[in-house]
């Protein structure tokens, strides 16, 4: 059995880190700082990632751990504001890692408007 075909996103302890999160959340990260502007990416899980999706990154030759990650800026529900979906590996080059009730409650929402939209 091929890796890709047993991977699953694995989630951060709800307790600690996604307290109140929408379940297809796994992780919620902060980029920028004092080298840039603020922004956040929030990686999701099912129902937004499947099996079939790390299948397909697998057949294209991409890495099969990569799962779907909104990227936002402090406004991303701005007409210039930032809010993009991409692909992630979780680890700690993604920022520092936040507590979902850390982010701030627009970007909460944002990320839980776009999720619904995505399954």
């Amino acid at each position: 059995m091929d890796d890709f075909a047993r991977f699953r996103p694995r989630r951060s302890n709800r307790r600690r880190w996604l307290q109140h999160a929408p379940d297809s959340v796994v992780a919620c990260y902060q980029t920028g700082g004092k080298a840039g502007p603020v922004g956040y990416l929030v990686l999701f899980g099912p129902p937004v990632w499947s099996p079939t999706y790390a299948r397909a990154n697998h057949k294209a030759g991409v890495d099969p751990r990569l799962v779907p990650c909104l990227e936002m800026d402090s406004r991303p529900n701005h007409p210039q504001g930032v809010s993009l979906w991409g692909e992630a590996r979780r680890g700690p080059h993604l920022g520092r890692k936040v507590r979902w009730l850390d982010l701030p409650e627009e970007i909460r929402q944002h990320a839980e408007i776009r999720a619904i939209d995505e399954e």
